[in-house]
């Protein structure tokens, strides 16, 4: 079929059905709310095109083009776009599903509280993308590159981001709830607010992240560096920092209660009123610390490395309070 008779029927239908469109070309058509379904648009060349409110249902879009293209409102279900070129495209409150875009390139892509959920981002570009409120939820963004990007606010919950780098990104409020983030280079970004929660951070890079009463709650960080991270206030409340790597670091009013902090690093980190209550400290390093007010309570100091720490301020355990949260009720007999 020829582009201009697929073109006569978009224009009189608004939809089409079952064609192989293949290597035509769209750029600069409108096309606002048309429906595709089951079209083979592979190489098919979008750029500039008006698609706002357009539906795509499986869809075969590998290599397509649709730089710059007007994308507000597209809806897509069981689209392949491997490899293509989405790059400056507008697609502000989108709404994909189960959408294919490994290698894909959303370089400069206006994304702002698009919806993508259970797609595949796999070694895709999002260089200079806004990804401000949206969603991307269960999605595989393995070695997906962020450089630059706005993820602010952005809901990122259960998907792999393992090996992905956010180098110039804006995180502050986004949130990574049971996110992996494996060897993910999270270093020098401002992570105000962030929320890792239950998250797996093992080996991530951290080193100089800075912001406030970031949430680290139950997250994994083994072997994680945080090291010279400026974390005022953060959260790891539950965390596991086993040999996590966090010298010269600045963590005052942090909480660590219950975390696991076997062989961790905390050389001459800043702890000034953290809380440590119930944490796991064995074979850790608090060489020279700050520690005024830092409290211990239910923590065996005497399983951690002190040398050079003065610890005159630290709070022990509170008797009372452990036998407060200690006690249980006798059982009624029968």
């Amino acid at each position: 079929m020829k582009a201009t008779t697929v073109l006569a029927a978009l224009r009189e239908q608004r939809h089409l059905e079952g064609v192989d469109c293949s290597g035509m070309d769209f750029s600069g058509q409108e096309l606002r709310g048309v429906v595709f379904e089951r079209v083979r648009l592979d190489r098919a060349v979008f750029r500039g095109a008006d698609l706002h409110g357009a539906h795509f249902t499986n869809c075969s879009a590998q290599g397509a083009v649709l730089a710059e293209a007007r994308m507000g409102q597209v809806c897509m279900l069981g689209v392949d776009l491997a490899g293509a070129d989405l790059s400056g495209c507008h697609a502000r409150l989108a709404s994909w599903r189960r959408v294919t875009c490994d290698r894909a390139d959303f370089s400069r892509a206006d994304l702002e509280r698009a919806v993508l959920q259970g797609c595949t981002l796999a070694g895709a570009r999002f260089f200079g993308a806004n990804l401000h409120r949206a969603s991307l939820m269960s999605m595989d963004c393995t070695k997906t590159g962020f450089r630059d990007a706005n993820l602010s606010m952005s809901l990122l919950g259960g998907s792999d981001f393992s090996d992905a780098a956010f180098p110039g990104c804006d995180l502050r409020k986004a949130m990574f709830p049971k996110a992996r983030l494996d060897r993910a280079d999270l270093s020098g970004q401002d992570v105000t607010q962030c929320d890792f929660g239950k998250a797996s951070l093992r080996e991530a890079d951290l080193r100089n992240a800075h912001g406030r009463y970031a949430a680290f709650i139950g997250t994994d960080l083994t072997l994680a560096r945080l090291q010279a991270a400026r974390l005022h206030g953060a959260d790891f409340s539950g965390a596991v920092l086993v040999k996590a790597r966090m010298r010269d670091a600045r963590l005052d009013e942090s909480r660590f209660c219950a975390a696991n902090c076997t062989q961790a690093d905390f050389h001459h980190v800043g702890l000034d009123f953290a809380d440590f209550s119930r944490a796991v400290i064995t074979e850790t390093n608090f060489t020279t610390a700050r520690m005024h007010m830092t409290n211990m309570h239910r923590t065996d100091m005497s399983a951690a490395f002190w040398q050079g720490t003065d610890v005159s301020t630290v709070r022990s355990t509170d008797v009372r309070l452990a036998a407060a949260e200690t006690w249980r009720p006798k059982p009624v007999k029968p």
